[in-house]
């Protein structure tokens, strides 16, 4: 018996001594899911002097998750898109389509996008312009189902490129556009009365400056739409009140504020 345990003992070293064989990478279906597919957008191939054009990033959202407008609402953080440029480069403000009303338990409301949206900064390059201009954009967002998960991404823009103006014509083509002329305003103390056809399909998606709470919007017996705002003071307001959904277009609502009213 013992001779046999000490011949098997240079099989045993020898096994031991083999490599074993890497463990399989993870089947597509054992791997985590892509909940935000964020990528890089630019509507021109090539930048020459004095041009105008968009940067932004598309964004690419797993089936039930959801990501925020610029005013998240109750709960949740706005996307957010920024862009690094040579000097003399002039980056406006951030375009945001229309949004969608989310409903969370507690009867948070939120604002925001499922399945796909874009997120753009208009952009004008200076004359004469810089040789070889490189811009980096990076977008920040938060990601929520039952849970959150945050995401942020920063990508180089270096020209020439394909340009992607295809894809963001149909986005620039659903930004919020001026209040239309048949619709008409007034204040009464701090409730904004919007008279609007359809007023049925409507809702307002309230971005108010900072020092307004929106309190919620209902149809009065005469068709408006009562907009309600609380505020505290009386100092002026600068900016407009949010954006207007009629039917499956989008409005700025940006009326003067009433003053003095507190």
């Amino acid at each position: 018996m013992a001779f046999r345990r000490h011949a098997l003992l240079p099989v045993l070293l020898v096994i031991l001594a083999c490599p074993r064989e890497p463990a399989s990478p993870p089947s597509p279906s054992d791997a985590a899911p892509t909940l935000v597919d964020a990528q890089p957008v630019s509507d021109t191939a090539e930048i020459t002097p004095g041009a105008r054009f968009h940067v932004g990033v598309r964004f690419r959202i797993a089936p039930g998750w959801h990501i925020y407008w610029k005013n998240p609402g109750d709960s949740g953080l706005a996307t957010r898109i920024t862009l690094d440029a040579p000097p003399g480069f002039t980056v406006g403000e951030a375009l945001y389509p229309g949004p969608t009303r989310f409903t969370s338990p507690g009867n948070l409301v939120s604002y925001g996008y499922h399945d796909e949206t874009m997120v753009l900064l208009p952009v004008q390059a200076p004359t004469p312009l810089p040789a070889a201009p490189s811009l980096q954009i990076t977008a920040r967002w938060l990601v929520c189902k039952e849970s959150c998960i945050p995401g942020k991404a920063t990508w180089p823009l270096s020209f020439p490129r394909p340009s992607d103006a295809n894809a963001i014509a149909p986005y620039l083509a659903r930004m919020p556009q001026p209040l239309p002329p048949d619709v008409r305003w007034q204040w009464e103390g701090m409730t904004l009365l919007l008279t609007l056809p359809n007023v049925s399909d409507a809702e307002l998606f309230p971005n108010p400056p900072e020092g307004v709470e929106y309190a919620g919007h209902a149809v009065t017996p005469d068709d408006a739409l009562a907009a309600h705002f609380t505020r505290a003071g009386t100092t002026p307001l600068q900016g407009g009140q949010g954006v207007l959904r009629l039917k499956d277009r989008y409005f700025n609502v940006q009326v003067p504020w009433p003053q003095g009213v507190p």
